[in-house]
């Protein structure tokens, strides 16, 4: 559930960046680029909580082999 959330947030936040695309002004490009920071923040957490999953699943299986 939380994964979904997290997609959910870097979809709103990449539709945002897309609607400021046309933004000529300092302050709306400052925005613009913390949203990007945003979006590549919660992607790179994504995909740390993801290897740390398989690292779980991998040992899991590795002490069931173990266990027979």
């Amino acid at each position: 559930m939380e994964q979904a959330s997290t997609q959910a947030v870097i979809a709103a936040l990449l539709r945002v960046a897309k609607g400021a695309e046309a933004a000529t002004t300092p302050a709306a490009m400052r925005e613009l680029r913390l949203i990007l920071l945003d979006v590549d923040r919660l992607r790179a957490s994504m995909e740390l909580d993801r290897q740390r999953e398989r690292i779980g699943f991998r040992r899991a299986i590795d002490f069931a082999k173990s266990e027979v």
